[in-house]
């Protein structure tokens, strides 16, 4: 008796998506991280350096454990603790993954309460940058031209008032980076809780192989006859 294919395969292909999610995670991260345009991209706006640094350390994290499952996949009956182990990381990572879910959600409600304050510690060219977000309709300063605008060929001091302040630019911006954030997020949860349920498969699997070797040994064989030997 052994372990069927399918089962091996549904955790190799769950466990290789999760790893691939890791991989996305630190690629991620580490772009944004080593990006030349970091101080003016309008996702300082929302994204901060400890949310990339720790978009980084959870994806090394899981690439790890990714590695981890594969190894203990290589020799599931002999490495059914190490799977097991494998089991309790991948929780361990979904719970901090959904926590972080839920964190970026409730920013999405409380964000604005600090951008206007946000907007006036902003560099000029991060300002500009959300005054020209929009080339057919531009806007000026936060709450209007006369609110910290940065200076551009649209935004001056002779800048008329019926321009638009660019609160809601930078509400529509945020909002919409913070729902594909948390949205990714969920992905890779529900991503993590298949490669737990396949894993699980595999350590009964494995327990049940160990279960009919062991009763394989007390068992001898002969032609014509079957006898049972206690060792």
């Amino acid at each position: 008796m052994a372990i069927q294919k399918s089962i091996r395969m549904m955790f190799l292909g769950m466990n290789t998506i999760f790893f691939l999610a890791g991989a996305a995670s630190v690629g991620v991260g580490a772009y944004f991280y080593t990006d030349s345009s970091a101080g003016s991209a309008r996702r300082n706006a929302v994204v901060t350096a400890d949310d990339i640094m720790s978009l980084i350390a959870i994806g090394s994290i899981v690439l790890f454990t990714a590695l981890v499952g594969y190894f203990a996949y290589l020799q599931p009956v002999t490495r059914k603790p190490l799977m097991i182990t494998f089991c309790f990381a991948v929780i361990g990572i979904v719970v901090v993954q959904v926590i972080m879910g839920i964190l970026v959600w409730y920013k999405t409600l409380t964000m604005y309460d600090g951008f206007g304050s946000h907007w006036r510690a902003w560099d000029e060219e991060l300002r500009d940058n959300f005054q020209r977000l929009n080339e057919h309709a531009p806007c000026c300063g936060f709450a209007n031209p006369t609110d910290f605008a940065a200076p551009s060929a649209v935004c001056s001091a002779s800048t008329p008032s019926t321009i638009p302040g660019c609160q809601a630019t930078v509400y529509t911006y945020a909002d919409s980076y913070l729902r594909n954030i948390y949205t990714c997020i969920f992905i890779f949860v529900f991503i993590g809780i298949f490669d737990f349920f396949t894993a699980v498969m595999v350590v009964q699997a494995a327990s049940d192989e160990e279960r009919y070797e062991k009763i394989s040994q007390k068992i001898m064989v002969k032609p014509g006859e079957m006898r049972m030997q206690f060792l």
